[in-house]
């Protein structure tokens, strides 16, 4: 059986299968709405009271930053106030009530297109299922008392779940939902626990009686193994152990090419604790800094204050290093109430990203002011996402200068020469990359959109994924006609999209004149190995073969040509 990697890694052990809280509840009506009122709130309390003791005490930064935004949201006025409306409006039980609220903010993460965001559904309903613990007096899934070793198998992990993990014991889990974004595969990736998601019909096959043997890498599993795969499985989780010894020689090294080619591996991060993720994992800056969240967190939008605070703590964390602010990337299928953005039948192709910023001028100004503000603390760029068209850059540029002189007006120091890019995810925008160079500082391509409108494929379309490929010939020379244009007009080209991440594709990426990688922090020491043991004169020499195949195939087949292959 087979499902999507969501943290590497090999093992085996005994199956521990956990129950979903959320589905034990079943639709009933109150018998006392005042009673089931006034008892949220003592539910509210003593959910909050745990989250706060679980953040004090978690030792990974990651983990304390998800259990203080739990807890943020779990105090929310507008998530009681939903459960409310529930208990009065529909007469439902505080129990269904509250699985009510969190199934309807659930569905309104799920909906977004932006990855990282639809993940975040998991955070609601890891707090929903607090919520129902204390209130059925059931006891929340405790995976630290456990004494054996086991393989979790669950529909779904919520982070206090994973938060749990004691990797004496938890060897692995596998789910039937979830993504490689998730907050769950996030520390499963941080604490280095093999993991696997999107397995579907998972629990109809499988018992705490049997075992299961594991390759997260992959994403495939053995249900009770033979010895034999037991016996290999032992050699390559030596074999790892060994790996990770050698990658963290990487970690200061220069990012240089074996014939002497200075290249960059930046990270991508959303928040401060990631940024302090990368630096450690030894980034060389920051290629990829998302900002949706801080819409996306309140009921209103951010301030010009809050945002240049956070931007501030990010450039004085990363001190020196580079940090690229993408400004808001936010699609009209996006929850956001405050902005009132209409419903679309196709929201991937319509109002978002840079079309709202050039539309509601307002929201755009505070964000710029607030990144210029933030430059005078560190080298910080400005990135703009899909762009299609020379005048959306002179238009967004036009109001940088406005934000520049009102801040100049009043005394307030700033980076003049910020730097502007653009991020390359449109078609059209890779074949007019020649044009569009001359009108900014830098390219960064982001190959999860750009291969979604390249082959007109729903990456989240497990029907059609096989559609979806880092290796389509049609990529490659739109990544080829990116990084020429770029190179015409002298500015950088990097790439922040997972493709960077694809170890198969570094050769290939720097052969076609890539000047920077921008991954996640785990990812970091692997790329840059692979870049200081290619060649660029080797890699180039492969490229007009690559740019004449006519499927994936022969790429691929080209790419295990090379000497590190």
């Amino acid at each position: 059986m087979i499902g999507r990697s969501a943290s590497p890694g090999f093992a085996y052990g005994k199956i521990l299968v956990l129950e979903d809280l959320l589905d034990s509840v079943s639709e009933s009506k109150s018998t006392d709405v005042d009673k089931d009122i006034s008892k949220l709130e003592e539910v509210t309390s003593e959910v909050v009271k745990a989250l706060e003791e679980i953040s004090s005490v978690s030792t990974l930064k990651e983990q304390r930053e998800i259990f203080e935004a739990h807890t943020m949201l779990a105090a929310d006025p507008s998530f009681k106030k939903e459960i409310i409306k529930f208990i009065q409006k529909e007469k439902y039980s505080l129990a269904f009530a509250v699985k009510s609220a969190g199934l309807k903010y659930m569905a309104q993460f799920e909906a977004l297109e932006d990855d990282y965001f639809k993940e975040r559904a998991l955070d609601i309903k890891d707090i929903t299922a607090r919520f129902l613990s204390v209130i059925l007096g059931r006891p929340f899934a405790n995976l630290k008392d456990l004494t054996e070793e086991v393989i979790l198998v669950a529909k779904d992990l919520t982070p206090s779940q994973t938060s749990q993990i004691n990797k004496e014991f938890v060897k692995g889990f596998i789910t039937e939902l979830g993504g490689v974004t998730s907050h769950t595969a996030i520390i499963a990736r941080t604490i280095q626990v093999p993991a696997i998601v999107g397995v579907r019909d998972l629990l109809s096959s499988l018992t705490n009686a049997q075992s299961i043997a594991m390759d997260g890498l992959s994403g495939s599993f053995h249900i009770d193994p033979s010895s034999e795969i037991i016996s290999k499985w032992d050699s390559e989780i030596e074999r790892e152990k060994e790996l990770q010894l050698i990658l963290n020689n990487y970690k200061e090294k220069p990012t240089i090419t074996s014939d002497g080619v200075a290249l960059k591996v930046f990270g991508n991060i959303s928040s401060v604790e990631d940024a302090k993720a990368v630096r450690d994992a030894g980034a060389e800056g920051v290629g990829l800094l998302r900002t949706e969240f801080l819409f996306m967190e309140t009921n209103s939008a951010p301030s010009e204050e809050k945002q240049f605070n956070f931007y501030k703590q990010i450039a004085e964390v990363m001190v020196d290093r580079p940090v690229t602010i993408r400004t808001l990337d936010i699609g009209g299928d996006k929850e956001v109430s405050y902005l009132n953005l209409e419903k679309e039948d196709n929201p991937f192709l319509g109002y978002r990203a840079i079309r709202i910023c050039l539309d509601r001028v307002d929201l755009f100004k505070d964000q710029l002011r607030a990144i210029l503000r933030a430059s005078a603390f560190g080298h910080l760029k400005i990135m703009l996402p899909m762009i299609a068209t020379c005048g959306e850059i002179r238009r967004a540029k036009e109001i940088i200068e406005e934000c520049k002189l009102e801040l100049s007006e009043k005394g307030i120091p700033f980076n003049e020469r910020i730097p502007v890019g653009i991020m390359i995810e449109i078609p059209a925008a890779a074949i007019m990359a020649d044009k569009l160079a001359e009108e900014v500082d830098f390219f960064s391509i982001g190959t999860n959109d750009l291969i979604q409108y390249t082959v007109a494929v729903d990456r989240m379309n497990d029907k059609i994924a096989d559609l979806y490929s880092y290796f389509d010939p049609s990529v490659i020379r739109l990544i080829k006609m990116t990084i020429d244009g770029a190179k015409a007009s002298g500015i950088e080209v990097g790439m922040c999209g997972s493709m960077a991440s694809e170890l198969a594709l570094t050769e290939l990426l720097v052969g076609l004149g890539l000047t920077s990688f921008s991954v996640t922090s785990g990812s970091v020491t692997s790329v840059r190995k692979n870049i200081i043991e290619s060649s660029k004169a080797e890699s180039e020499g492969l490229i007009p073969s690559i740019l004449e195949q006519a499927d994936r195939e022969g790429i691929l087949r080209l790419l295990s040509e090379l000497p590190s292959h």
